[in-house]
């Protein structure tokens, strides 16, 4: 099966699924991974879908999948050398998680190209 056979079951996975977390999850790394221009456009959408929800209505579900959509989203602009967004989103989630380990290695990498 090809890379984009895999993408396009992922999809119709990930748009079938009515708790769709975890095949929009893999749908989200495996664009990422072939460098598709839809990535950033697709984790906006969800970032976008899930901030809708009232507060008290969100699950930890909720909440682990936006995190998730962060990072994605964070490594997508990192891809891009948008450095000062990608900031942004770094430090939300050092906010909410002080020891993530991705976000403070990523915020030395984005220090070290600006200073290049």
């Amino acid at each position: 099966m090809t890379q984009s056979c895999y993408g396009g079951y992922i999809e119709f996975s990930a748009r079938k699924s009515k708790d769709g977390y975890k095949y929009q999850s893999e749908y989200i790394n495996c664009l990422i991974a072939l460098k598709d221009i839809r990535s950033l456009m697709i984790i906006e959408h969800n970032i976008e879908t899930l901030t809708k929800n009232e507060e008290n209505q969100r699950t930890e579900f909720d909440y682990e999948f936006q995190l998730f959509l962060i990072r994605r989203r964070c490594y997508c602009l990192i891809e891009l050398k948008l450095y000062d967004q990608a900031e942004e989103g770094l430090q939300y989630l050092l906010k909410a998680d002080p020891g993530n380990k991705f976000a403070a290695q990523e915020m030395e990498f984005i220090k070290a190209m600006k200073e290049k």
